[in-house]
């Protein structure tokens, strides 16, 4: 016999995982892409930099993309193999990168003086990771909870 959708959470949630798994599984692809064209920018070792600040913002940074990166595929394996549990951690996922980003480029307005905005305007694909990626994965945590 077939199942039909009578509008029950249970149906309702199984009609919802192909599509969160899916739109998870493509945010990591679409992150990895590029973060490993753009490799310099992301990967930058704390220890060549003398400020304890510094060096403690950019291991967040570098936390932060290793999560946008890997976390989303994490978090939609676990629903592939039946745990929703990791889904409740994709704010973290989503907003640590950016929160890491705005701190990092606060520090460095303050021990240099000026922003450092200018290589969104050389490398516009950089925004993807910067704004919409969180945005998206923002909305996928959101919808989720429904």
């Amino acid at each position: 016999m077939s199942e039909q959708f009578d509008g029950s959470t249970s149906n309702r949630r199984m009609l919802i995982d192909p599509m969160l798994i899916s739109a998870l599984i493509l945010a990591s692809f679409v992150a990895a892409g590029v973060v490993f064209s753009h490799l310099k920018f992301y990967a930058v070792n704390p220890l060549t930099f003398n400020s304890l600040l510094l060096k403690v913002a950019l291991v967040a940074y570098n936390i932060g993309w290793i999560l946008l990166t890997v976390g989303p595929l994490y978090i939609g394996l676990s629903l592939v193999w039946g745990r929703r549990r990791p889904l409740r951690r994709l704010v973290i996922v989503a907003l640590l990168w950016p929160i890491a980003v705005l701190v990092l480029h606060a520090i460095l307005r303050v021990q240099d003086g000026e922003w450092f905005f200018g290589y969104i305007k050389v490398n516009p694909i950089l925004f993807v990771t910067e704004v919409v990626l969180p945005v998206v994965l923002l909305g996928i945590s959101r919808y989720s909870k429904d």
